[in-house]
């Protein structure tokens, strides 16, 4: 899942939902951010949190380790 370190491919909050819940459908455990340090909304924090409300997994407002 975007944002890549390179190029301006950006992602947006709909478009997490929209992967992550693709993901589940297909049986996945979960999705991979990739770039997880890169600046800009929304924040990784965000990324993380809505991925994993959308998995349907506790705690996930839990703050990454960064």
């Amino acid at each position: 899942m975007p944002p890549e370190f390179w190029g301006n491919d950006s992602i947006s909050i709909a478009r997490v939902q929209d992967y992550t819940s693709y993901a589940r459908s297909q049986g996945a455990a979960g999705v991979m951010i990739w770039s997880l340090h890169k600046k800009g909304p929304p924040s990784a924090q965000d990324i993380a949190s809505t991925a994993c409300s959308t998995m349907g997994m506790p705690n996930c407002s839990s703050p990454l380790p960064m």
